[in-house]
């Protein structure tokens, strides 16, 4: 079974290239690859994604990639953190206390499609993204080039 970061990452592919309209045709499209879930996790991996229903069916929003799952970590994380920086499709975080272990589960756990792979490490985390763009964002949504203070 496929995790949700992987479910998600193909729920905005599918998206892109194909007309749903509904989410039992999205549904059918994942259960096709193998990737089955039910409809309310369907339902919130759509709200968690920011996908939208308009005359066209289902799509994600330019600018709009998981900003309602990133929004929530910025909530979350945003207090923790005494810097945030962003430098080609890395963002680099550094907690105010010795917390980098449970930052990078909180960004793992999330599913945000954007990030591709998220490392701990002593007082740092580094959030691997899969554009320069989506570091950026990732970055300034969590408080942005903050001072590195010790």
């Amino acid at each position: 079974m496929a995790g949700k970061r992987a479910r998600q990452q193909r729920i905005v592919e599918l998206l892109a290239h194909n007309r749903i309209e509904n989410q039992e045709q999205l549904q059918g499209l994942l259960l096709a690859e193998e990737l089955a879930c039910s409809q309310t996790t369907l339902s919130r991996d759509l709200q968690e994604l920011g996908v939208v229903k308009d005359a066209d069916g289902y799509r994600v929003p330019t600018g709009a990639f998981g900003e309602n799952a990133l929004a929530r970590l910025a909530r979350e994380l945003g207090p923790r953190l005494r810097g945030v920086d962003a430098g080609g499709s890395i963002a680099v975080l550094r907690p105010r206390e010795g917390d980098s272990a449970s930052l990078a589960r909180a960004i793992d756990t999330a599913g945000l499609p954007q990030v591709v792979a998220c490392v701990a490490c002593d007082g740092v985390v580094l959030v691997v993204t899969r554009t320069p763009a989506d570091a950026r964002r990732f970055a300034t949504s969590l408080g942005g080039r903050r001072k590195r203070g010790r």
